[in-house]
């Protein structure tokens, strides 16, 4: 399958991500719908270098807000569980990870033993990592207004086609965004069991190939959906 080129992904996300609507959040307040950021149609084709293992990135900055540790504990319980996932599932911090956060993996060797930490890369070398990722993962806890916190990030997550898993307000604005375009699950911080279920279900996915589990409805969260939407408001 003939990967699609990283400088016209990178474009079209930039592109976007600079036509988000941001302005129109503050409706809310006013009981208008709000209109959600939007991203171009960003597919990636998924898998195009197909790692040995299944990799699981947290792209990012960690840190007291963006604490990803009971997600951590659900994935080691699960690899502890299931020798075969442990064997071949890897989560991988890219990006700025707070020194705390590196203690609590380095002193809990079940989380140790599937963690590597790597640096931020370029937006274009982040096209790579999305080629070869078979989960992305979302982490909204420990932010004050969290139930209305939709980033960026959410949204080129959508665009990529591959599987979100979100830790945070199941209520929330960012979880309504996963639900309706059938991209994803908000879990809360303490769902141990679902999350060990979602990982375990895209893991049989990844190993048997099967990458389109999920029946994806995106095509609501382009620039031109939203234009429609927008239009109807005006």
């Amino acid at each position: 399958v003939p990967s699609i080129s990283a400088n016209r992904i990178g474009t079209s996300a930039t592109m976007a991500l600079h036509s988000c609507f941001i302005a129109f959040l503050n409706i809310f307040v006013y009981g208008v719908p709000v209109l959600q950021f939007s991203l171009d149609m960003l597919i990636i084709q998924q898998n195009v270098f197909v790692r040995a293992y299944m990799s699981i990135p947290i792209i990012g900055a960690v840190n007291d807000k963006c604490d990803p540790r009971t997600f951590m504990l659900a994935c080691a319980q699960l690899c502890n569980e299931e020798q075969e996932i442990k064997d071949n599932m890897v989560i991988e911090f890219i990006g700025e990870v707070h020194s705390t956060f590196k203690e609590f993996v380095e002193k809990n060797i079940s989380v140790a033993e599937i963690t590597k930490f790597a640096p931020s890369v370029s937006h274009k070398k982040l096209i790579d990592v999305y080629e070869t990722s078979a989960i992305l993962v979302l982490i909204l806890v420990g932010y004050k207004d969290a139930e209305g916190y939709m980033p960026g990030k959410l949204f080129e997550y959508l665009a990529t086609g591959l599987p979100v898993l979100g830790i945070g307000p199941s209520n929330g604005d960012a979880a309504l965004v996963l639900s309706e375009s059938k991209t994803g699950v908000m879990f809360v911080e303490d769902d141990n069991e679902g999350i060990r279920k979602f990982i375990k279900d895209k893991y049989l996915d990844w190993i048997n190939s099967n990458h389109n589990s999920m029946k994806k409805n995106i095509s609501k969260f382009s620039r031109r959906e939203i234009t429609g939407e927008l239009v109807k408001l005006l």
